[in-house]
């Protein structure tokens, strides 16, 4: 034992980090063959339209520069998603390999930041070890990144950190080898890694901006008392490099207010207020499920109580003020390494973009990829260097660390093994939180396909979710959904579907996915237990709750409704208003099938020609590929013209 947990033993870096990537590999290997979920099918069908294997295969720059994932595409990301479009989609363990050597990459890259800062402190070379080793470790094996790793699509969430922490980490190693003499080369070299890895990151995903704001809390906290030759050079500088982007960004929320206010207007119903208000609590939630792991806490989705006031909740008041307190109290009184302004600073900067003020879900554990590792990095500080080799012994402290990162490995371990079966891992977040919908929505689903039993379960859990909630009509339209696939489920009654239509709001979950599915049964004749009025009236009450600007897709539904109930004027009418409205091209192909269906072939033509120089300016790849839609829709072209020239 004493061999192993020698300072030249551990004192290696290869050792270290084999170490960590070996524990990541227990901890993940045998749950990378589970199966897609969500948003995965939502960001990655479109892989199916490449094809070949090489960087000109058709259709593989379409889908890397024609995602609309976020405001930049995210163009890196789908780079990397391309790459493995042959393992689409019956080998999702391809993808998640890929994300497990991400996650792998990045702990490593901790691993070296972290020493680079114990230098920083000048500590003794078994306490550098120490600290960056269990940091690493401990950060890396938390059960809260299971999600990240296992659910593909968060590949996104991983490179984008990759260049964050790649960042950081060039960024250090050029910042303290800055000399007198070379001090004009270190500077410019500093802003070329920041400048690339930023981009990098920001093409990965949008939360990028957050490095410049974990470099000024380094600057301002651990790097304070680092010497430079000609420090005012430098601090010109930072005000360049550093402050100035930190400035422009947050501006921006005023700058476009009115926008920012609008998106909280359209998809929820809380302000931005509000979301700031529960934001304060939630943190704390996060710091909760990073430290006491638990099933609940790594789940994807969690319903939160969104606050009305600093009073309503009370613990909202609570919240906000043990924060301002912890800062106000860091920053007062910072002490000599300024460790624990560091940790707070850290923290809020891995959440400025994404727990702020942008209209985004109130709650997402994969925010705090890199948020909460400067907590850690103080708690290790704290036990290595601060304690008193008299209350505890060096070896009693690795103890401690040890037993840590062993139980983040069994829970970590055992976490990640639901995911190999879709049905316990709904069931057990279920059963953690049945309070959130989305739980019990995962639930419903994976007994519903698993046999009679399985749905009558699944119709039983959406009644009594709905009665808890009858405002989440999505709740009851997976309900009527469900008496579509079974005629021992009785569907419910007009009633219900009616009445409850008044409780809707815009805090209601993407209701268009089921209702699309409800509006496909019904005009493909294969569910009809629901007419297509009853469904006509359900989306029609809908729109009228939503600005006219997010009603587009609603209205192409209700065209379908219209044109299977041989309402074609009004169908047609619908299209018109849904491309208006969503500017989907998909509206217009629709419109000019329509049109020449009733004889009018040169507004058909004239649909047509909109079409293609929409889908030449913009075009969603998830549902073809540009050349593909072009051709069809030159064929019709064509054989428009060739008709009417005859006549």
């Amino acid at each position: 034992m004493s061999i192993i947990l020698s300072k030249s033993f551990f004192s290696r870096r290869p050792v270290c980090l084999g170490i960590i990537l070996s524990a990541l590999l227990l901890c993940f290997a045998s749950a990378l063959d589970s199966l897609f979920l969500f948003d995965d099918f939502q960001n990655l069908d479109a892989l199916i339209h490449i094809q070949g294997e090489s960087l000109f295969s058709p259709g593989f720059w379409e889908f890397v520069l024609g995602g609309n994932a976020g405001p930049t595409g995210r163009p890196v990301s789908l780079f990397s998603f391309a790459l493995q479009a042959n393992s689409w989609p019956d080998t999702p363990a391809a993808f998640k390999w890929i994300n497990l050597i991400i996650h792998g990459l990045n702990a490593s890259l901790v691993y070296l930041i972290c020493l680079q800062l114990t230098k920083v402190f000048k500590l003794h070379e078994s306490d550098c070890w120490k600290i960056a080793l269990f940091t690493s470790l401990i950060w890396a094996l938390n059960p809260v990144h299971s999600t990240v790793v296992l659910y593909a699509v968060q590949r996104m969430a991983l490179l984008s950190n990759f260049f964050i922490l790649l960042g950081v980490f060039l960024y250090l190693h050029i910042r303290l080898a800055i000399t007198e003499e070379n001090q004009n080369r270190q500077l410019a070299l500093m802003t070329l890694v920041i400048g690339s890895t930023g981009l990098l990151a920001l093409l990965s995903k949008e939360n990028a901006p957050s490095l410049f704001f974990y470099l000024l809390t380094l600057e301002y906290t651990l790097l304070k008392k680092v010497h430079l030759p000609y420090q005012r050079k430098f601090i010109a500088w930072r005000y360049v490099v550093l402050w100035l982007p930190v400035v422009l960004i947050l501006l921006l929320p005023l700058i476009f207010m009115s926008k920012l206010q609008a998106d909280f207007a359209t998809y929820y119903d809380y302000s931005m207020i509000d979301r700031l208000m529960t934001q304060s609590r939630i943190l704390w939630q996060y710091i909760a499920i990073i430290v006491f792991p638990s099933t609940s806490g790594t789940s994807l989705f969690h319903d939160i109580n969104v606050s009305a006031g600093f009073l309503s909740p009370i613990s909202t008041l609570v919240s906000t003020s043990a924060w301002l307190a912890l800062l106000s109290i860091s920053v007062l009184k910072p002490g000599k390494q300024r460790i624990f302004l560091f940790a707070l600073l850290w923290f809020f900067s891995g959440h400025i973009i994404e727990s702020s003020v942008l209209a985004l879900e109130l709650f997402f554990n994969h925010r705090n990829y890199l948020a909460f590792l400067g907590f850690i990095f103080a708690a290790l500080y704290c036990l290595i260097v601060l304690v008193p080799r008299h209350l505890l012994s060096s070896q009693l402290k690795i103890t401690i660390c040890l037993l840590y990162s062993l139980l983040l490995t069994f829970q970590t371990y055992s976490i990640s093994s639901l995911w190999q079966d879709p049905l316990g891992l709904s069931e057990s977040w279920y059963v953690a939180d049945p309070d959130t919908a989305r739980n019990t929505e995962f639930y419903a689903m994976n007994l519903a396909q698993r046999d009679f039993d399985g749905q009558l379960q699944a119709a039983l859990l959406y009644d009594q979710a709905f009665n808890r909630d009858r405002s989440n009509y999505r709740l009851l339209l997976n309900r009527m959904l469900l008496s579509c696939s079974t005629s021992f489920i009785p569907r419910p009654d007009d009633g219900t579907i009616l009445g409850s239509l008044e409780q809707i709001n815009n805090g209601n979950r993407d209701l268009l996915s089921p209702l699309q599915q409800l509006v496909t049964l019904t005009t493909t004749n294969t569910c009809n237990i629901y007419s297509a009025e009853l469904l006509s009236t359900i989306i029609s009450s809908i729109m009228e709750k939503m600005p006219i600007q997010s009603r587009g897709l609603y209205q192409f539904e209700l065209a379908r409704l219209k044109f299977y109930s041989a309402e074609t004027e009004q169908g047609i009418a619908l299209l018109q208003a849904a491309y208006d409205n969503s500017g989907d091209p998909g509206a217009l192909f629709s419109l000019s099938l329509q049109l020449i269906n009733t004889g009018r072939y040169q507004e058909a033509l004239e649909t047509l020609d909109l079409g293609i120089e929409r889908i030449q300016t913009y075009n969603n790849i998830r549902s073809g590929t540009r050349a593909s839609k072009l051709a069809v829709l030159y064929e019709m072209r064509e054989d428009i013209s060739g008709f009417l020239a005859t006549q």
